[in-house]
């Protein structure tokens, strides 16, 4: 909704995850845990912040992803959050593709989810020295828990006109 609004191009970080999972015959979860494992780190995760970095910060694109702030600074950055009843619901509805993770409970799911989310911060705190959770890094967050896509659009539009306005 967001790159028809704005005619911008869009770039996924975890879309390009999930098609070189795919590659490897992985679900997305089995390949973010080889990206865990000692050693891996910097094959899985530099060569995506080398990408994200080369990009033109001047360049029409949401960029998707839990580095953006890190990698584009000077980007207008946002921070969606969703509580994670809320998040594993949305997986679970999603229907991504045949390699992706199946979930047979929402308690599953949520227990997935967590865990994905507790991995990845602690390699990016690792990493980086980062916590891509720690809001001071965004220009806005917003709590999507309860907030349709057309709202959560408005409040992104709203605020990346005030940000246009005082740049």
């Amino acid at each position: 909704m967001l790159i028809k609004k704005l005619g911008y191009e869009y770039l996924s970080v975890g879309n390009m995850k999930r098609q070189l999972a795919e590659q490897m015959g992985l679900s997305i979860y089995d390949f973010d845990l080889m990206g865990d494992q000692p050693g891996n780190a910097e094959k899985f995760d530099k060569q995506y912040e080398d990408m994200q970095k080369a990009l033109d910060p001047k360049a029409a694109i949401v960029l998707d992803s839990r580095l953006g702030f890190y990698c584009q600074p000077r980007a207008f950055n946002i921070f969606l959050e969703v509580n994670i009843q809320e998040a594993a619901k949305r997986i679970m509805d999603a229907g991504r593709g045949a390699n992706e993770t199946h979930y047979n409970t929402l308690q599953e799911a949520i227990n997935t989810t967590q865990a994905r989310d507790d991995a990845m911060q602690k390699r990016y705190l690792k990493l980086y020295n980062i916590d891509y959770f720690d809001h001071k890094y965004y220009n806005i967050t917003i709590d999507t828990s309860d907030k349709t896509p057309d709202q959560v659009l408005d409040i992104i539009i709203a605020e990346y006109k005030l940000y246009q306005q005082q740049k």
